[in-house]
């Protein structure tokens, strides 16, 4: 059984990376009808086969998103475990410009903290999880929820896990789309404005062997 889902495995990145490499060709060809000066893009090409491949069957629209957001081959290969959890969760619908948006924020958020609270963090330290990691989402990436991993010593009890995210986030966090910070029980929920639509991305704590959630 295990066998035959490696085999699953391997056949969805080998078809997923020729899939990426296609889409990018025909789409180079298109560019290049259009503006016959345009020179071929190996590098966009190498990305889409990546991008592709980490994912498996991706549509050409999640693929390009995701494209808009890692930027660097390097980029990818070190969130291949993030870029395939997206793609999945993108993949189940059409994502739209707030979605770019959303997924454009988390990422920041997500760098921000790491970089804050680099020596307190555990392992990876901060990966998406929640309702679209379990595929319960209504709206797409409106639910997009960030969890925040710490050390066992980090910090005495949850509530200043929360206070410490809080206060970075709230004062030297500096982002005009973020119009407050609602603290709540066990997670942080981060309100954006985005061309009149709120949205909300949720940080929610983990540490000494205890899951702090909603």
């Amino acid at each position: 059984m295990e066998n035959s889902k490696d085999n699953f495995t391997e056949t969805g990145a080998v078809v997923g990376g020729i899939f990426g490499i296609a889409i990018n060709i025909l789409n180079q060809t298109k560019q290049k009808k259009e503006n016959p000066q345009k020179d071929f893009d190996f590098q966009s090409l190498i990305l889409f086969g990546t991008i592709g491949a980490i994912i498996g069957f991706a549509s050409f629209q999640v693929i390009k998103l995701l494209l808009s957001l890692f930027t660097t081959k390097e980029e990818i290969l070190n969130e291949a475990d993030e870029i395939n959890y997206l793609g999945t969760v993108l993949n189940s619908y059409n994502p739209t410009e707030i979605d770019k948006l959303v997924l454009q924020k988390g990422k920041q958020i997500k760098s921000a903290i790491k970089k804050e609270f680099r020596n307190e963090l555990l392992g990876k330290g901060v990966t998406y999880q929640g309702s679209v990691d379990q595929g319960t989402a209504v709206s797409g990436l409106s639910d997009l929820d960030i969890l925040v991993k710490f050390k066992k010593t980090s910090f005495q009890k949850g509530q200043d896990m929360l206070n410490s995210l809080y206060n970075f986030l709230k004062y030297r966090f500096n982002d005009p789309d973020l119009i407050d910070i609602r603290i709540q029980r066990y997670s942080l929920g981060l309100i954006y404005k985005f061309n009149g639509s709120k949205e909300i991305i949720d940080l929610v704590t983990y540490a000494k062997n205890r899951f702090y959630k909603r």
